[in-house]
């Protein structure tokens, strides 16, 4: 298939779609997205965020942009979530959103809902 090119990992061989999020970490040089996530790229990415406008502060202390809870209020630390994963390595600012893990999780319940919903049309 022209579309595609393969990978392998742990001795299983993959297929990438052309322009995919798998696609597009395999050209960075990460074979998988927690990958990613430790590398450089996200590092630099992610401290850019934190230090921008894009994410909600009160009174200094960063709180969840859903529903607003500090993080000195939470047992873990707020959460990044990629409201696309277009730009994957290259995001953009506005790609992203400070959650907390309640909130994070409601996102994808949403997104699974929709995606389970249009299968079945």
């Amino acid at each position: 298939m022209k579309n595609k090119r393969t990978i392998s990992v742990k001795n299983r061989v993959y297929g990438i779609r052309k322009g995919s999020r798998s696609q597009k970490l395999h050209d960075l040089g990460y074979k998988t997205y927690p990958q990613y996530l430790l590398g450089v790229e996200w590092r630099n990415t992610r401290v850019k965020f934190l230090n921008s406008s894009y994410v909600t502060r009160i009174d200094g202390i960063l709180v969840c942009s859903e529903c607003k809870t500090p993080e000195t209020n939470l047992s873990r630390p707020l959460n990044i979530h990629h409201k696309t994963y277009k730009n994957v390595g290259k995001e953009e600012l506005t790609d992203l959103l400070l959650v907390c893990e309640g909130c994070h999780g409601k996102i994808h319940s949403k997104r699974a809902k929709r995606k389970t919903t249009r299968t079945k049309t």
